[in-house]
């Protein structure tokens, strides 16, 4: 089952004001079609720069975490970064509850089954949104074989083929890596048993489409 979030043009400071929620069967067959909105959300915009500014120097060496922060006017503790871990879970369900979404969510929680494979499809052109933790989103947590994704506003359909494997594919995406090091998580993808590690090193959106 597939569960298709539109999200529109809209962003966290202007909120999304038309969101359309698709339910899709068995060979794309869609289910059923709901409507919501989200408000205006700016203090959630706010407190995602800082967990995502805390969370990238929370992987790096001392002297790299020392020059981004900087860089960001902010001090890093680890006791300050679970502080904003706990609250951005707050906020973002906080928003995901309000009324006009609260219906949707109600209604999924109607049509779908916690035992049954569920592909959440986020689709917007807004960076901020693409970046939010949606794994704390209450619903998520609820449905143990959810998984998220997302996807582009505009986009075509192709064909899929098939291929055979004998190994797991695993796809590595590395952006820009100014301030991270990114070199220890990708020696350690390269050590898996039994797989075919495929890197894309900051690729576009074709690009990115030919790998999947």
């Amino acid at each position: 089952m597939k569960v298709i979030i539109n999200l529109g043009r809209g962003n966290l400071e202007d909120g999304c004001s038309n969101i359309t929620v698709q339910l899709i069967g068995i060979r794309d067959r869609c289910l059923r079609q709901i409507n919501g909105s989200l408000p205006p959300a700016p203090k959630l915009a706010e407190l995602f720069h800082q967990w995502r500014t805390g969370y990238l120097a929370s992987y790096q060496k001392q002297a790299m975490r020392i020059n981004l922060l900087q860089s960001e006017g902010m001090k890093y503790s680890e006791a300050d970064f679970l502080k904003v871990c706990q609250e951005i879970n707050r906020k973002i369900n906080r928003w995901l509850t309000t009324k006009d979404f609260a219906s949707v969510e109600r209604i999924l929680r109607t049509e779908l089954n916690k035992s049954q494979p569920i592909q959440i499809i986020i689709n917007t052109a807004d960076l901020t949104l693409q970046q939010l933790p949606w794994h704390l989103w209450n619903f998520v947590s609820d449905y143990p074989q959810a998984e998220i994704a997302f996807s582009a506003m505009d986009w075509y359909k192709t064909e899929a083929s098939i291929v055979t494997r004998s190994k797991v594919r695993v796809l590595s995406i590395l952006g820009d890596s100014q301030g991270i090091d990114l070199m220890q998580d990708l020696e350690s993808l390269k050590i898996l048993p039994q797989t075919e590690l495929v890197v894309l090193n900051e690729p576009s959106l074709g690009q990115l489409n030919v790998a999947i």
